[in-house]
């Protein structure tokens, strides 16, 4: 893993791949804290706002998640971890306009 980009992490993460061609790299930590350091740094870009998951209801009612104007914190990002809430981070920082990530969910009627 780089330590110049990373820092020194402790416990079991890896760099799982390399795609210099995006400029990007995926991180695999398996240590609680560091896991939880990792997800803030890679994949939080907005830390002032996120979503939850809404209750079955309202995912049937057409809200599956709720925004809170509430901190992306380690807490959270910890109880996201561990199964207890599911959450949606905003990619695009307001202060910047910048992303630290882009993420697609393609589903098909058939074979693609």
């Amino acid at each position: 893993m780089d330590e110049e980009k990373y820092g020194k992490i402790e416990g079991s993460c890896s760099l799982v791949q390399d795609g210099p061609q995006l400029g990007i790299d995926i991180v695999a930590c398996k240590q609680a804290s560091d896991s939880v350091e990792a997800v803030m740094d890679l994949f939080v870009s907005r830390d002032d706002a996120h979503a939850i998951q809404g209750s079955h209801e309202e995912i049937e009612a057409g809200r599956a998640y709720l925004k809170v104007d509430a901190p992306v914190n380690t807490g959270l990002i910890q109880d996201h971890l561990d199964g207890k809430v599911t959450i949606e981070v905003y990619s695009i920082s307001p202060k910047t306009l910048t992303t630290k990530m882009v993420a697609w969910d393609l589903d098909t009627a058939g074979p693609a």
